[in-house]
C-alpha cells in the first residue's frame, strides 16, 4: 500500500512536490473510499487521489517520476552497464537546480509495516540512497548510502537489523546501480520483499496505455 510519494528537482519540478494518500481524520464516506492500513499512527489511505491543475503545472511528471523510480529500483542492478548515464533530468531553468541531484522518496506498507525509502541521484552516479523500518514507534536504520566527495568513493552504515551478506552487496553495487536492487538481485531475504512490492505494485500507464483484460480481471478477484 503507497502511503506517501516524493520527488524534488525533476523535469518540471522544481521545489519538493508531494503525492499524499495519508487520510484525514474525516469519517464521512470512510468505509467506500478509504482503506485500513493496519498501522497504528496511520489507520487509513485513500483508495484514490485526483492531481488536478492547470497545464503545464508538472501534473505528468509527477507520475513520470513515480515511473522513473519504479524503474530504477527494477533495472538498475540488470540493465544498466559501469558507467551507463542515467536518465534522470533535473530542473533546467535554474542554474544551481541543474547542477544538484534529483530526488525520490516513497513510504508505503509490505506484510503490515511501513517503510521508507528513497534516493538522490544525478545522470552519472547515485549519490545517496535509504531505507527506514517502522517495526516499532521508533523507526529502523536498516542501510543509508553516501558519496563522499572528497575520496570519490560511496559509504554506507548498515542497521544491525538488516542481516545477510552486506559486505557482499556493497560491493557489487555500481555507482549507477542501486544498493536495494542489487541485494536484491544476490538474494537478500529482508531487501527482497522491498524489491519485490516497489516493482510488481506500483504500476504506470501513460498516455495511450490501457491495462489489460487479465489484469483488471486479477485486480477485481484479489
Amino acid at each position: 500500500m503507497l502511503l506517501q510519494f516524493r520527488l524534488k528537482n525533476y523535469r518540471s519540478i522544481h521545489d519538493e512536490a508531494t503525492l499524499n494518500l495519508i487520510a484525514s481524520g474525516e469519517k464521512r464516506l470512510a468505509q467506500s473510499n478509504l482503506l485500513p492500513t493496519g498501522l497504528k499512527k496511520l489507520r487509513n489511505a485513500a483508495r484514490a487521489v485526483v492531481v488536478y491543475g492547470p497545464n503545464a503545472s508538472g501534473k505528468s511528471n509527477l507520475l513520470q517520476g513515480l515511473a522513473f523510480m519504479r524503474s530504477m529500483v527494477a533495472e538498475s542492478a540488470t540493465s544498466l552497464q559501469l558507467g551507463q548515464v542515467l536518465n534522470v533530468p533535473p530542473f533546467r531553468f535554474d542554474p544551481v537546480a541543474s547542477q544538484q541531484p534529483s530526488e525520490f522518496e516513497m513510504s508505503f506498507v509490505v506484510d503490515g509495516v511501513q517503510h521508507q525509502y528513497g534516493f538522490s541521484l544525478t545522470a552519472e552516479r547515485v549519490l545517496s540512497e535509504w531505507l527506514r523500518v517502522y517495526r516499532k514507534a521508533k523507526p529502523q536504520q536498516w542501510f543509508r548510502r553516501s558519496f563522499d566527495e572528497t575520496t570519490q568513493t560511496p559509504v554506507y552504515e548498515f542497521g544491525s537489523h538488516l542481516r545477510g551478506s552486506r559486505k557482499v552487496w556493497q560491493d557489487a553495487t555500481r555507482p549507477n546501480a542501486l544498493f536495494l536492487s542489487t541485494a536484491a538481485q544476490l538474494n537478500s531475504e529482508l531487501l527482497g520483499p522491498v524489491f519485490s512490492w516497489i516493482v510488481d505494485k506500483i504500476l504506470f500507464f501513460g498516455p495511450g496505455m490501457l491495462a489489460t483484460s487479465d489484469h483488471t480481471t486479477a485486480l477485481l478477484q484479489s
